[in-house]
């Protein structure tokens, strides 16, 4: 399937290439992934001012998640084609397209806009929902007489976690899923940073240990009265198209670098381009690149237009997406010989991406071929 992008969308996605491209280059990237925490409040200060996080309400109906797959797919691909130090799937593929939902959390969060104010989003509980069987909640809560909650778990390979003001999270009561926000330093809360295969997404473990939060922190319902729930379902599903997206967006990005330096790097007398190896080699990438973004693109108008199989799309294409862009990094660096070793060309840095997207906590391929079986079942 080839979808194509209206003038505005095409607009849209230049736009937003072309902002990407005025932020960091590689060394300013590789900067910021060598300091302490590998994040840089200026540099999301940038993206989470300019209102680009927010795909659901540029790309569809504020309030509806279903109106934006498509096109979303492909703004999430300008993500992909950019190194970023920041947790741009968790925000605008699962947090946003939430908040756009709820009711609660008071005036603060009608318009949240998150500058100077990181947010960490924990994203893996909504995941079990899609198989329809039961809950399995990292964080559970106790309901209060007051309307309060108190909240209990442990939540692995939190993406910035340990630079975080406010953490974002599912909890199950035994009955009902609520969505809350917690402040990271409220007494209880326990953040502890742990080692993450991808330095541009440093990761932590956060513990619960009965974390009072008030009702004004608290959402037990959307806007339209919907459950909880189904927020979750909706907003899983939506991420793990944007992952998609970004996926087949680095993988682009890759094709066309390695095209550009075999063209340019002589052997022989002639560019090793021209050599049949790597013609195959080059002709398998862009492949991969095609069957992944003509999967992402089917898979994203299935969910729009509400099929009854449109959960075993998205895990099924979140799976091929993921193999695609890993085996791209890796044809990447072959076809770049000894040079693509190196960290003068930075081609590991996406692969270190491709990795941690397919082995995180969060989206576990393993997981997901699980949840795809039972949702096949």
């Amino acid at each position: 399937m080839r979808y194509t992008l209206t003038f505005e969308e095409r607009q849209m996605q230049v736009s937003l290439r072309e902002f990407l491209a005025g932020g960091l280059d590689l060394a300013g990237y590789e900067a910021i992934c060598a300091t302490e925490t590998g994040f840089d409040a200026a540099c999301w200060n940038r993206l989470a001012g300019s209102g680009w996080l927010d795909v659901v309400a540029m790309t569809g109906d504020e309030g509806e998640v279903s109106a934006w797959p498509i096109s979303g797919v492909f703004m999430a691909e300008e993500y992909g084609r950019t190194l970023l130090p920041a947790p741009v799937e968790l925000v605008s593929g699962f947090l946003l397209p939430i908040l756009h939902r709820l009711d609660g959390f008071g005036p603060t969060l009608t318009a949240p806009t998150f500058v100077d104010d990181l947010p960490a989003v924990a994203a893996a509980p909504a995941l079990s929902l899609l198989h329809g069987g039961a809950p399995a909640p990292d964080v559970t809560a106790r309901r209060e007489p007051d309307g309060a909650v108190t909240l209990t778990g442990r939540l692995s390979a939190v993406a910035f976690g340990a630079s975080a003001r406010w953490l974002y999270l599912p909890a199950f009561d035994g009955t009902t899923w609520i969505f809350a926000r917690v402040p990271l330093d409220q007494l209880g809360v326990s953040v502890i940073a742990t080692t993450s295969v991808d330095p541009g997404r440093r990761t932590a473990t956060i513990t619960l240990a009965d974390v009072p939060v008030g009702a004004e922190h608290l959402a037990n319902a959307g806007r339209a009265g919907e459950p909880i729930a189904d927020l979750l379902r909706d907003a899983a599903i939506s991420y793990l198209l944007f992952l998609d997206g970004k996926a087949v967006g680095a993988a682009q990005s890759l094709l066309e670098r390695t095209v550009s330096y075999v063209a340019q790097r002589h052997q022989f007398g002639v560019p090793i381009g021209s050599f049949q190896a790597l013609k195959h080699r080059i002709a398998d990438m862009a492949t991969a690149v095609e069957s992944a973004r003509s999967l992402a693109s089917y898979t994203a108008w299935k969910v729009s237009q509400g099929h009854t199989d449109r959960v075993e799309a998205v895990l099924a294409s979140r799976i091929h997406c993921a193999e695609a862009y890993r085996t791209v990094c890796e044809s990447a660096i072959q076809c770049h010989g000894g040079m693509g070793f190196t960290w003068e060309q930075g081609l590991h840095w996406w692969y270190k991406s491709a990795l941690f997207d397919a082995a995180t906590d969060a989206v576990r391929l393993a997981d997901l071929a699980r949840l795809l079986h039972k949702a096949s079942a």
